[in-house]
């Protein structure tokens, strides 16, 4: 099992363990309060070439949205 199939299964047994019908109301209510999001910055983040996994260098970047 990948990553995709354990989320969209989990994610149906939640929905189905709640009730769709509980589930729905929330999520409008959530949305409905939720500021509209904007992107203030961009930051890239690289790990230190040094670092190591399992003996063998890494060359991991992440980028950090505010």
């Amino acid at each position: 099992m990948n990553r995709r199939d354990f989320v969209k299964s989990t994610s149906t047994g939640v929905v189905g363990l709640l009730g769709s019908s509980l589930l729905s109301p929330l999520v409008s209510q959530a949305k409905a309060q939720a500021p509209p999001l904007q992107i203030t910055k961009i930051e890239t983040v690289r790990f230190s070439p040094e670092l190591n996994v399992g003996g063998r260098g890494i060359q991991w970047m992440w980028v950090r949205l505010h």
